[in-house]
């Protein structure tokens, strides 16, 4: 283990060091700390590393309020204060304009949304043996994910009934996504053979949801990319159809 001194944040919300010049990534740091790192991995133009302590803390930092936060990688910045991030994102803007337009532009104003977590109407987890969460960063090893605190409270109900079914028949699938839209639910299934038991997942969701879902199967095979447009609408008595916002009625597979 060794200490080093973050540099800045990148793009990505990915903390920067150098050891004997070649830049360092460490996730979940914020400038000027010192922190100790370990499983230190050259990937040749750069090193990637473990923060295992924070020895000197940033003014900016924040106690995150996720219980998962800090093995979870679905999120990267709830270390840091909402001052700090605004600056953060405006500064990325910034450097993006000027890296692909070579525009200096000057941000006057910085537009909140009005809700700091439970703001977002769509989520993707991946899916190991029954149980849904986010990829420990730089693994596959699965963090299951009760609740997520970025999506709606709607959203997570819905989620819950669908993973409820997803522990009980443990179907193949590689990820798995959902969306809110208004009061309309929808789950898409990616996996590379059509899951099975969905008729109790049907019969589950009916209960509380019967004319305010979409079941979507998205086939991959793990070569093309995670989501397509190839969506085929499996079940549901009364589909409602996100994309051309219609009810029409759809026989179960």
């Amino acid at each position: 283990m060794q200490k080093v001194e973050i540099v800045k944040i990148d793009s990505d919300g990915v903390g920067v060091a150098r050891i004997d010049n070649k830049p360092v990534l460490i996730g979940k740091v914020l400038p000027q700390e010192i922190v100790t790192i370990d499983n230190v991995v050259d990937k040749g133009k750069y090193m990637t590393a473990d923060c295992i302590d924070v020895v000197e803390c940033s003014s900016e930092r924040v106690v995150p309020k996720c219980p998962y936060y800090l093995y979870c990688d679905g999120c990267n910045l709830q270390h840091a204060s909402d001052d700090f991030e605004q600056k953060y994102k405006i500064d990325v803007v910034k450097q993006a304009l000027k890296h692909v337009a070579g525009l200096d532009v000057t941000i006057n104003a910085f537009v909140n949304g009005t809700e700091t977590f439970g703001y977002r109407n769509k989520i993707v987890f991946a899916v190991h043996d029954g149980s849904v969460g986010m990829y420990r960063k730089g693994t596959h090893d699965l963090v299951t994910i009760d609740r997520c605190m970025l999506i709606s409270k709607e959203l997570n109900n819905f989620v819950s009934n669908v993973t409820s079914w997803l522990q009980e028949a443990k179907p193949d699938l590689n990820h798995i996504a959902f969306r809110q839209i208004g009061e309309k639910f929808q789950c898409v299934l990616i996996a590379k053979d059509k899951p099975h038991s969905l008729d109790k997942l049907l019969a589950m969701l009916d209960v509380n949801y019967a004319g305010c879902y979409q079941i979507v199967y998205n086939h991959n095979d793990g070569i093309k990319d995670l989501i397509t447009n190839d969506l085929t609408v499996l079940a549901g008595d009364v589909i409602y159809d996100n994309f051309l916002g219609i009810q029409y009625p759809v026989s179960a597979n």
